[in-house]
């Protein structure tokens, strides 16, 4: 049978990716907030000590090691469930019957064979993926807390001259550099779980999608004569009230020439950046880019 080929199904497994990213989410936050607070505490002893922030480069390998345990939870829940979705479609469907015919020509003689070949492409390019985006989340959350560090100092520092009338004490800018950072960024938190779930989530989906058209779509196929893959992927939101505009417009858009149009920029699936997407694009996003796989018969196949 067809996979996702309806709304209602589309919609179903839409649902099912956001169950599974808030129960990813959940013991991620904790963590988080405990870096942040780290950095806080951090803050306020280097301000006593020399007046100023900390260099952020003391919690790259912490928020390194985070990102990446986050990432690999979400591989581990996220990945080869089209694979999975595929082992359970009948092999006498017509979707197996092509990748059947394909695989014959790479002597991959079963469903099993095809799936195992599947499943290794996709352990190979998942690592590749989660490799430069743990670089990549880290670089950006790093870079975002510097700011705020900096941004919390100077803060404190003008609102104290103005409410003490004097220059504040090492001490006292210290303490309410603290307080100004942990009110803003332990908020971050949040955002921060969410948005690295997603495209931790929706990236790792993206890699089993690639895998699966590379095979489908490949040179072979085209020597075989078959027709063109009923394959299509479409962005799904949450539904809900909160979801924000240039979304709620996206809500069923069908991806064309490998990318969403949302709020006027191209991203590869909900979460993305890589294209240049902006931040009100990407963060605490819950939208789902669902798989939608048919396929034409192809009689020529036909034993």
């Amino acid at each position: 049978m067809p996979i996702n080929i309806t709304d209602a199904e589309r919609q179903e497994e839409a649902n099912r990716d956001l169950a599974a990213k808030l129960k990813l989410e959940k013991p991620f936050k904790p963590k988080v907030r405990k870096l942040i607070n780290r950095m806080g505490n951090d803050l306020e002893s280097n301000i006593i000590a020399t007046g100023a922030p900390q260099n952020l480069d003391r919690y790259k390998a912490q928020t390194e090691g985070l990102i990446s345990e986050q990432y690999e939870n979400t591989k581990n829940v996220f990945s080869g469930r089209l694979i999975k979705q595929l082992e359970e479609e009948p092999e006498d469907s017509n979707i197996w019957k092509v990748l059947l015919a394909i695989g014959a020509v790479f002597r991959l003689g079963s469903k099993k064979d095809v799936l195992a070949k599947l499943r290794a492409d996709s352990v190979v390019r998942s690592n590749i993926f989660i490799d430069r985006s743990v670089t990549q989340d880290t670089s950006q959350i790093l870079a975002t807390s510097a700011r705020n560090l900096q941004a919390a100092a100077d803060t404190a520092r003008v609102k104290l001259a103005l409410e003490l009338e004097r220059q504040p004490t090492a001490i006292e800018l210290a303490v309410a550099a603290k307080k100004q950072f942990l009110q803003r960024d332990l908020g971050r938190a949040e955002t921060i779980a969410a948005t690295t779930t997603q495209r931790a989530a929706e990236g790792i989906k993206n890699v089993d999608t690639t895998v699966y058209q590379d095979y489908r779509n490949s040179l072979t196929a085209l020597s075989l004569g078959l027709s063109e893959a009923k394959f299509e992927e479409f962005w799904i939101t949450r539904g809900d009230s909160i979801v924000r505009l240039f979304h709620q417009q996206a809500d069923g858009q069908k991806k064309v020439g490998g990318v969403f149009i949302v709020g006027g920029e191209s991203l590869r699936y909900p979460g993305d950046d890589s294209l240049g997407a902006s931040l009100s694009n990407t963060i605490n996003c819950r939208c789902s880019n669902v798989r939608s796989i048919d396929e034409e018969p192809n009689y020529n196949l036909e034993p």
